[in-house]
Order: C-alpha cells, then structure tokens, then sequence
C-alpha cells in the first residue's frame, strides 16, 4: 500500500468507522487554540461520495459493461471544490461509496488525489478524517475512534432523521454499511499500527482533550524542527 508524504504540512489523521465522532472531532480541534492557525479538514470519503453522487444523476449502473472504468473516470476528472455537497452525506451516497473499494486502483487514485489537495491548500495544519487514512499518510499524528456498531447506527440515524429520513431505516442501512465495509475494505478499516485508539462513548470535550494529549507534544516538535 502506496504511503503518501504531505511536505511541510502538520497533518493529523482520524480514522474509524461511520459515526465513530471524526468530524465532531475534527470541527473541537480545529476550533483549538492550540494549532498555530485554524487547521484545513479534509474528509477522505467525500472524493467516493462525491463519485456515487454522479454516477447516480449519470445513472451509472454496476451493470454497465464498462463500470469500473466509467467510475475511475469521473474520480480523476471530479473538481473537489465544484462538489455540490447539498446531499453529499445521504445515505444513498454513503451506501454507493461503501461498494468502491471493491475497484481495482479505486483506493489508490483517491490517496493521490487527496495528497494533491492537502499539498494545495495554504494551511500548515490539515485534519484528515475518513477510514484510511492513518494507513495511507505518513502523518505526525494518527488517531483511530471506536464505539459500538448500536452507538453509531443511533448517532447517524438521528442526523438523518433530523433531515427527514426515517429513523428505523437510517439505523438499519448504517448498520448495513458497517457489514459492507467490513467485507470490501478488509485490514484497511483497522487501526493503523502506529494509530492512537480513543473510544468515543463519552462527552465530545473529553474526546477532544485526550486527542490533543497525542497532538501537543508532536506539534511542538514539528514547529521546532
């Protein structure tokens, strides 16, 4: 698996399942003041979620003869900023995302495209979140979240109820996901040898505090290098 190096950049990776808590986290550090300047998240999934969305209004089909090769297409073509991201977190595209993996060089190309945008961006600090990215980023800090399957399907069915889904169906289609993940995307959903593992069954400011007792001291070791 390709390693991607960001240069000049303190970059911080969290990783874990669906509703584990990553973008909570990411918004709590980002909003601390203990980085330099307001940090740059980057969600690795939304270049897979911007891809289903596509090829849904495209209607793309997984029967298409040419498939696999109409979704790397629009993978390496998709401009990440033009994202219309009205429904980009719908379950129907978290479902679509789930199945990608499965696509030989799927996973490469995002890494690649990934390290374009974070290399891009003018902030020293960026926060990678998603499900890979402790495994594919030779960052300062990797931080895994877990918690049980129940407490996420609840956490996400109730932001999706809250949007005007149902919420039994939401629960069921996340825990379907967290089943569809678990079979295409093997040891990668996994922690990261070097990943710090912080369960997320607690108060988001306690999450956040015992993420930046790992994100400090790399820190102020990166600005003094």
């Amino acid at each position: 698996m390709q390693q991607h190096f960001i240069s000049n950049k303190f970059l911080t990776t969290i990783d874990g399942f669906s509703a584990t808590g990553k973008d909570l986290l990411a918004k709590n550090l980002s909003e601390n003041k203990t980085f330099p300047e307001k940090p740059f998240i980057l969600n690795t999934g939304d270049f897979a979620r911007a891809v289903a969305q596509i090829a849904r209004h495209k209607n793309i089909q997984p029967d298409h003869p040419d498939y696999n090769a109409l979704i790397i297409h629009e993978l390496k073509n998709i401009d990440f900023h033009a994202i219309d991201r009205s429904e980009l977190y719908s379950t129907e595209n978290g479902m679509g995302a789930s199945k990608f993996s499965k696509i030989p060089d799927f996973e490469e190309i995002v890494g690649i495209r990934i390290a374009e945008t974070l290399q891009a961006v003018p902030s020293s600090c960026c926060i990678l979140l998603g499900r890979f990215g402790g495994h594919r980023f030779n960052a300062q800090v990797k931080l895994y979240l877990k918690a049980s399957d129940e407490v996420c399907a609840d956490r996400r069915a109730r932001e999706l109820a809250d949007k005007g889904e149902d919420y039994q169906t939401a629960y069921d289609k996340v825990l379907q996901r967290t089943k569809n993940d678990l079979a295409n995307n093997g040891n990668v959903l996994f922690p990261a040898e070097d990943a710090m593992i912080i369960v997320t069954e607690k108060l988001p400011e306690e999450v956040c505090e015992e993420a930046l007792v790992y994100i400090k001291p790399a820190l102020n070791k990166w600005v003094l290098a």
